[in-house]
């Protein structure tokens, strides 16, 4: 992802309200694996950005533009 996008994810999980942890056990990750996909160290799969899209309310053009 880029600095937007991991931008885009950060802000719309704090603003559904979900910790780190919380959302990577939504998902069954690791919390380790949603902390390297919010500061753009780690490869995002497009299942896994489809799943972040649909539980964090984002559609999924927006995430992937970043916007």
């Amino acid at each position: 992802m880029n600095n937007n996008t991991t931008k885009v994810l950060k802000a719309a999980r704090i603003m559904k309200g979900y910790t780190q942890a919380q959302l990577a056990k939504k998902l069954n990750i690791k919390q380790s694996t949603l902390s390297a996909w919010e500061n753009d160290i780690g490869r995002v799969s497009f299942d896994n950005v489809c799943r972040l899209c649909r539980v964090l309310g984002i559609e999924d053009i927006n995430i992937l533009r970043g916007v």
